[in-house]
């Protein structure tokens, strides 16, 4: 439990079925000659391990991205990745927070051993934005549900005062770390959720950050671009900057962006703020998006000399955030292995809301006090 984000968090990612491209293409092998040169089952021990490392705002981060799903045709009114991952995540928070009060209900301490909380949804799922949002969930199937019951004992009223001191004790250890650990896992959701879909104001700025991925160390930082957010016309070519500030000669990243609004009957790529946007349809709580498109990057010096090779694998991180720098975005894109001049046509979405306090008015709908912070203890 050391070496997992059961130390730092409370809990630990133990599966992932469908995970994205941007998680598959993170090869824990790779520092070691690569997947492909190990056997079937050390390749399932090294990816669970690298999922058991993962922070609570990384795990959500995979599990709604959405950004490499392809639907051959899809209507003209279906929800973007975006607006997908927005309506998942928003449901996943509720859910969470209700079984987190659950626990609070819970009249004596419970002793339930590797007991598990399933998220899951039908990521090839494409709802309408002219449905109800119940119509948009039933569409995307979002569960989240406690099971695995295997080592864990059910504690009564009767059972519990039978017990020893000791044994109690012991049980109320266990509870405070399975309590405590739904607690950050809601909170993680929630925290993940704001950054993501609660700017109602637009985003400042951009930034592009190169790195070049390790499985068996921290990702080598290689270099950095700030930009505006803004819609480019067509694709630009940005020199990074070295974390010393001074510029990468040659080494640089291409990329465009512009904005998609989420209108109906059909989208326009004006901003809400410059313009006529239309209605927003009912299915969406999202105004639209600015739309990153990651198109290549060039000359990656290597960042591999610990490891006596001249490679380069890789990645962009794109972080935005907010005009009041209180909310911070994050997407990756994926690992492209063996290159110097990598090429990506990844587009990240870069969500703006309608109304922040509608998440606030869901958590309070929960519990009072819950989204508002105002329920007085």
């Amino acid at each position: 439990d050391g070496c997992t984000n059961s130390v730092g968090e409370g809990y630990r990612v133990e599966g992932f079925d469908g995970p994205p491209e941007t998680l598959t293409s993170m090869d824990p092998l790779l520092d070691f000659g690569g997947s492909e040169d190990h056997s079937k089952s050390l390749q399932r021990k090294a990816f669970r391990i690298m999922l058991q490392r993962l922070h609570g705002h990384q795990m959500f981060m995979h599990l709604i991205d959405l950004h490499h799903a392809h639907h051959p045709t899809p209507p003209e009114d279906a929800m973007t990745a975006a607006e997908v991952g927005e309506c998942v995540l928003r449901e996943m928070v509720r859910a969470l927070a209700c079984i987190a009060l659950a626990c609070r209900q819970v009249t004596v301490p419970q002793k339930w051993v590797g007991s598990s909380v399933a998220l899951g949804f039908d990521s090839s799922a494409v709802p309408s934005r002219d449905h109800t949002e119940q119509e948009v969930l039933e569409t995307l199937n979002v569960r989240v549900k406690i099971f695995d019951w295997g080592r864990s004992q059910l504690n009564t009223a009767e059972k519990y005062q039978a017990l020893s001191r000791s044994e109690q004790k012991n049980r109320e250890e266990f509870w405070r770390y399975y309590v405590g650990g739904v607690d950050r896992l809601s909170w993680e959701a929630a925290r993940t959720y704001m950054h993501r879909f609660g700017n109602a104001d637009d985003w400042s700025r951009v930034e592009l950050k190169l790195l070049d991925f390790d499985s068996s160390s921290e990702n080598d930082f290689i270099g950095r671009a700030s930009v505006p957010v803004r819609d480019t016309g067509g694709e630009t070519s940005v020199t990074l900057e070295s974390a010393h500030g001074s510029q990468l000669t040659g080494v640089t990243i291409t990329f465009q962006m512009r904005f998609q609004s989420f209108t109906s009957p059909s989208h326009s790529s004006q901003h809400p703020q410059g313009g006529d946007s239309g209605a927003v349809s009912r299915g969406s709580r999202l105004s639209g998006a600015w739309e990153v498109t990651i198109l290549r990057a060039s000359n990656v010096p290597s960042r591999d000399g610990m490891l006596n090779t001249s490679r380069s694998d890789p990645f962009v991180v794109v972080e935005a955030f907010s005009l009041d720098t209180q909310l911070h975005f994050e997407q990756h894109t994926s690992v492209k292995i063996d290159t110097k001049d990598p090429e990506w046509n990844e587009v990240l979405q870069l969500p703006v809301c309608k109304d922040r306090q509608r998440f606030e008015r869901m958590l309070d709908a929960v519990a009072v006090g819950l989204g508002s912070g105002n329920g007085g203890g």
